[in-house]
């Protein structure tokens, strides 16, 4: 009865504010659930996400927290505008005493997906992925959200680009604004995150820039290890994640991912720039980025250590091309009086060849004359072998 019950009440085949054509039920939870839909306003009918809010309780401060935190998710999608590695919010609505967003829908797989083989990740395959999910904790960061729930399955690798889209703002915090004070309210304070992923001030509902940090560096983790967040230990001594231990890593990106996952915020990088610059530094990034740069562009590498031999060889290949055009010239220039030269020596040569015997024989005259004829319309045939005679 429950199973028939809850399917009866899903929004599949339903048109929701005249326009969003609900096709199939994704997720459903605690707090609403989720669908596939078209936009049947748009010619090509684009499948769009939709979220329902629709709280499966009677608790009255947990609806209150959820709707706000709903309310919340609209309000941050909608402030970071059309950044391409977050889904835009494309509505938000009320329908019948109940709530909904939509937004674009990414088609790809999730990260999770990826680290669910259980292969350990090269190591520069790991700093491509922080070098590629930092700048979008740089972006949300930028704009006072706090994620809060930085975790493989909230990242999805779109097939279009195969870049990685974060997903999911549903328990994101923004700060300075008056929908923080859920956070703050004793009546009505909840712990959001994910187990494994979530610091110790989160768990305390302290949240910081640094705590989304943190998750990217489990992560990392992960990647390189292979091995799921909640089966790693603890140091004894530090109180410090152990992990250096299940794989064999360079110093540099241990420190770098060390000091991400620090029990004490405080002691953790502080923004996300300051792990990219870390990162910069790493000696492998340095070399991937020469290879890159050296494949884009071939350059002699004697040129590389020495900028003075590359203009040298500059000046010495336009000096040549400049010599081999001078030479050209002249030829053209030496050459034709030469030809002109001997053309009037040979004219000169057959005309005294082909004076007449006896001028005043008119027979003689046309004689010659015919001669003449032929020996212009057939100058470069007849005149040496007659002069050779």
């Amino acid at each position: 009865m429950t199973k028939n019950r809850i399917r009866n009440e899903t929004l599949v085949g339903k048109l929701l504010n005249r326009r969003y054509l609900i096709v199939k039920l994704c997720t459903s939870g605690g707090f609403g659930e989720t669908y596939l839909a078209e936009d049947v306003q748009h010619s090509d009918s684009p499948i769009c996400f939709v979220k329902r809010f629709k709280p499966n309780t009677k608790n009255f401060h947990l609806i209150k927290v959820a709707k706000l935190m709903f309310e919340r998710e609209a309000e941050i999608t909608s402030s970071l505008g059309n950044y391409k590695y977050i889904p835009r919010l494309l509505a938000s609505f009320a329908e019948k005493n109940e709530f909904y967003l939509v937004q674009e829908f990414i088609q790809g797989q999730t990260l999770y997906s990826e680290l669910a083989t259980g292969d350990c990740w090269e190591e520069n395959q790991v700093i491509q992925l922080l070098q590629e999910v930092l700048p979008i904790l740089e972006f949300i960061h930028s704009h006072g959200i706090i994620h809060r729930d930085i975790k493989p399955s909230n990242f999805i690798r779109r097939w279009d680009d195969c870049k990685l889209v974060l997903i999911d703002f549903g328990v994101a915090k923004l700060l300075n604004n008056e929908l923080e004070e859920i956070d703050r309210s004793k009546d009505t304070k909840i712990i959001v995150g994910t187990p494994g992923y979530m610091p110790s001030e989160q768990a305390e509902a302290n949240s910081c820039f640094s705590s989304d940090i943190y998750a990217l560096g489990i992560i990392a983790i992960e990647a390189l290890t292979g091995t799921d967040t909640l089966n790693l230990s603890f140091d004894p001594k530090t109180h410090e994640l152990s992990w250096e231990h299940l794989v064999s890593v360079s110093p540099e990106l241990t420190a770098i991912i060390n000091q991400m996952v620090r029990q004490n915020y405080q002691q953790r990088y502080q923004s996300a720039s300051e792990v990219l610059k870390a990162l910069e530094q790493h000696p492998l990034n340095q070399k991937l980025r020469l290879q890159s740069s050296l494949s884009e562009k071939p350059v002699n590498s004697k040129s590389l250590t020495n900028p003075v031999s590359l203009v040298k060889s500059l000046r010495n290949s336009n000096s040549s091309k400049k010599i081999f055009l001078i030479g050209i010239v002249v030829s053209i220039a030496t050459t034709w009086p030469i030809a002109l030269v001997v053309y009037y020596f040979i004219w000169l040569l057959n005309s005294t060849y082909h004076v007449p015997s006896n001028p005043s024989s008119p027979a003689s005259l046309n004689q010659d004359s015919s001669s003449n004829r032929l020996d212009t319309v057939s100058f470069s045939q007849v005149s040496f072998s007659q002069v050779g005679k």
